[in-house]
């Protein structure tokens, strides 16, 4: 790139659960950031938000609003899900919510498309997606007794997870054309 270039990121984490008024407000708040964007345009020359947007349900994809594009969906097609919460996989998950069994793409990286640069996502991948000891695992599959919960207390290898969350990284090429927008920079 010719000359100073301004990218303004932010990371995000709107409002969690998946009832109604959570759904609405979190809608709210997505609506706000979206806007804040919109009043600082002339401020930047492209725009990446990156974070929790706390996404329960499939119909909440509609939240990212376009020029906003979601980059795993972009990358993956619809066929690849791409949880970032994954109760089934992730045991530390478990530990906390033994009675949950929701898989959720919460967490997204999102690029802001007609701006004076271009934007085009070129890899996303999960990682912080394995436990931190593997070799003391048990499988999900494995019943969790009651001496075995009370034991991980004493013992918490065998669930430690990075996070309750999988982590995203994305490599995005940024070009002075706008119009191409074909990673050909």
């Amino acid at each position: 790139l010719d000359g100073a270039r301004t990218v303004r990121v932010a990371s995000v984490h709107p409002k969690a659960y998946k009832d109604d008024r959570c759904v609405a407000l979190r809608k709210e708040q997505l609506a706000e950031l979206y806007g804040d964007f919109s009043a600082h345009a002339g401020e930047y020359d492209a725009a990446i938000m990156v974070g929790d947007f706390n996404l329960h349900w499939e119909y909440e994809d509609s939240s990212i609003v376009p020029p906003w594009e979601d980059v795993w969906p972009r990358l993956h097609g619809p066929d690849e899900p791409g949880y970032t919460w994954d109760s089934q996989r992730n045991l530390y998950v478990q530990q906390f919510l033994p009675l949950d069994h929701r898989r959720m793409r919460l967490d997204r990286i999102t690029v802001l498309g007609g701006t004076r640069l271009a934007i085009t996502p070129a890899e996303i991948h999960m990682f912080a997606d394995l436990p931190v000891f593997p070799e003391a695992c048990r499988s999900p599959s494995e019943p969790l007794s009651w001496l075995g919960w009370l034991g991980s207390f004493y013992n918490p290898r065998w669930y430690l997870y990075p996070s309750d969350h999988f982590g995203l990284s994305a490599s995005l090429h940024i070009s002075d054309d706008q119009l191409s927008g074909d990673g050909s920079d």
